[in-house]
């Protein structure tokens, strides 16, 4: 394995049994920032990607064109986002802007469920049990499962990340 380079297994992984691997392993590529004293980690689900971002990372880095920087919280993240999605930049899966409505419906679920709860957290932090807990709240409160998924979709929108909770 290339230095910088490591090999990631399931947490549920066979070999630990003295068997053959079972999982399909990614790869964790990292990089330091000298500058910043901190190590940047990206994960990928081949050794080839990872090498790659690797090598770019590390090019980027001596011409300071990237930085560890500061993980920013929900709240933050989710400003950023709705401030993109009205001004156009930030678009649908179609390429399309986001409709008045949607952007309704997401700032009502950000502002009386999700920040509330979540929107001090940074992005590194929140973890699948934390959404997952969240959800499961909104259930014992009435909320239908529809209801429930469509809460927490703003929260994927503005973090680039997909939802794969139990209703």
């Amino acid at each position: 394995m290339p230095e910088g380079i490591r090999k990631r297994h399931a947490r549920a992984w066979r070999s630990r049994e003295g068997r053959g691997c079972s999982c399909t392993p990614t790869y964790e590529a990292q990089v330091y920032s000298a500058r910043e004293h901190k190590r940047i980690y990206r994960t990928f689900p081949t050794e080839t990607a990872a090498r790659t971002w690797r090598q770019d990372a590390q090019i980027a880095m001596r011409h300071g064109a990237m930085k560890a920087g500061r993980v920013p919280t929900i709240r933050e993240a989710w400003k950023d986002w709705v401030a993109g999605a009205e001004t156009g930049v930030v678009l649908t899966r179609s390429k399309d802007r986001y409709k008045p409505s949607t952007l309704r419906g997401y700032r009502q679920a950000m502002q009386d469920v999700i920040l509330p709860e979540l929107g001090p957290m940074h992005l590194n932090e929140v973890r699948r049990s934390d959404l997952q807990r969240l959800a499961e709240r909104q259930r014992k409160k009435g909320k239908g499962a529809s209801t429930v998924r469509n809460t927490l979709l703003p929260v994927g929108r503005s973090t680039g990340g997909r939802s794969t909770l139990r209703m």
